[in-house]
């Protein structure tokens, strides 16, 4: 059962209840760990933003981290501990420094993850079209999700995240040329994952702008519309050998 201040197909929010959802979550404190929006991607996330159908919930440029583990159990996210993160490209030096500090942990594993965002849309058809719109751009892994409340998320994803293992047990277990590899491939995949983003914002631009064309070309139409002429006159063109013979005529009625 839809929300009853929903969107009138169910799927999605009214414009108001989504505006003021928009509105609260803006003005929220940034939860996470850098509490700001990377610069990689705030261009992105204003252009979304100020679209009246659009609001970002969470986003992340894309990464290098180093990820530890002090005991056996499962890595989660609030645990982690990051012996190393960058926003850009790798240095393996300072990645090697991170690595040496004693003790080492139970486990750290080498990720590259790459630039992902969650995005609130006001209904179906706004998302459908943010959807065609960065899988167009690469993230092919991106997916809808709608809760009953006629809430509809899309999450932008791509497929070129990476992890390896570096420390298992407490013992480091790759070589230096290993981990020297490690970085040159993440590093390619972070050249890519900025690559990705510049494309995406292009084409959100672009989306704006045949948007704006569009409502510039209707609201021309309409112009036409309410100022034509409501009788058109047939156009008569004059013919110089019918007004000769008209003149012929009248002469030869009334004289001249």
């Amino acid at each position: 059962m839809s929300h009853p201040d929903s969107y009138p197909n169910g799927y999605g929010m009214s414009l108001v209840r989504f505006s003021q959802a928009k509105r609260s979550s803006l003005e929220r404190f940034d939860l996470s760990k850098k509490g700001s929006v990377d610069n990689a991607i705030l261009s992105l996330v204003e252009e979304l933003n100020s679209q009246q159908h659009y609001f970002t919930t969470s986003s992340c440029s894309g990464r290098i981290i180093v990820v530890a583990n002090s005991s056996e159990r499962i890595i989660r996210k609030k645990g982690c501990d990051w012996l190393y993160v960058t926003h850009e490209e790798a240095s393996k030096p300072q990645l090697k420094d991170a690595l040496v500090k004693e003790p080492h942990p139970y486990t750290a594993s080498f990720k590259f993850e790459p630039m992902i965002m969650h995005v609130q849309c006001s209904n179906i058809e706004s998302a459908q079209k943010l959807m065609q719109t960065v899988i167009e751009s690469g993230y092919r892994n991106s997916g809808l999700s709608i809760g009953n409340s006629g809430r509809i998320i899309l999450a932008v994803r791509s497929t070129a995240g990476m992890e390896v293992p570096l420390i298992a047990e407490h013992k480091l277990i790759v070589t230096d040329e290993y981990l020297e590899y490690l970085v040159q491939i993440a590093n390619e995949k972070m050249k890519e994952n900025l690559q990705q983003i510049s494309r995406l914002g292009l084409k959100l631009e672009n989306l704006q702008d045949i948007k704006v064309k569009k409502a510039s070309r209707k609201k021309k139409l309409a112009e036409k519309i309410v100022f034509a002429p409501k009788e058109v006159k047939p156009i008569v063109e004059k013919d110089e050998n019918f007004e000769e013979l008209r003149t012929e005529n009248l002469s030869t009625l009334f004289g001249s």
